[in-house]
């Protein structure tokens, strides 16, 4: 009995595991998606040098036309997860029980932190988002952490993983109707 090896692919788009991929574009984001999914976008057609641009550049006599392709610098893409420090939904709560855990006033933090109390104020009733700097005051201060950090998945990371939402779980395509 003869086994044969097929690298299967994760389509980005329903998930779906196939050995080949194609790329396609909707709304301008490019896609590697399944043979099915394939119909929902424009199949990207990658140029080759006959289909470059060409241009005239003058020799030395100055009479002689030649031809010559340039093709564009290849990019690299870089698949590895990333890390994001965002300021925490909850911000403006973390904010208040520390201060009533101190049984501090908004004036007396604005005191000590070099912070105006209207600012105080404001980030506790949440109309107006602290600067980084501010930020670092604030935690230091109190002793909270009113940042969160968010991974993010490159998307050779993500098709290693069994468990991840392809576009497919989220986005729920409507069929048109003539």
């Amino acid at each position: 009995m003869v086994k044969l090896l097929v690298n299967l692919h994760r389509c980005e788009m329903c998930g779906r595991e196939v050995p080949r991929l194609t790329e396609i574009e909707i709304e301008g984001a490019r896609l590697l998606v399944c043979s099915n999914c394939s119909r929902h976008g424009k199949k990207v057609v990658k140029k080759t040098v006959s289909q470059t641009k060409k241009r005239f550049v003058r020799g030395p006599s100055q009479t002689k036309k030649t031809s010559t392709t340039r093709e564009k610098p290849k990019m690299t893409i870089q698949r590895r997860s990333e890390e994001t420090i965002v300021l925490a939904e909850d911000y403006d709560k973390r904010l208040r029980l520390a201060r009533q855990k101190m049984n501090l006033t908004q004036k007396d933090v604005a005191n000590k932190t070099k912070i105006s109390a209207s600012n105080i104020q404001s980030f506790e009733l949440k109309k107006l988002r602290p600067t980084d700097e501010q930020i670092k005051i604030l935690e230091k201060f109190f002793g909270i952490t009113l940042t969160e950090k968010i991974i993010n998945y490159g998307s050779g990371e993500q098709k290693t993983s069994r468990n991840y939402q392809t576009l497919g779980d989220i986005v729920v395509i409507k069929k048109k109707t003539d």
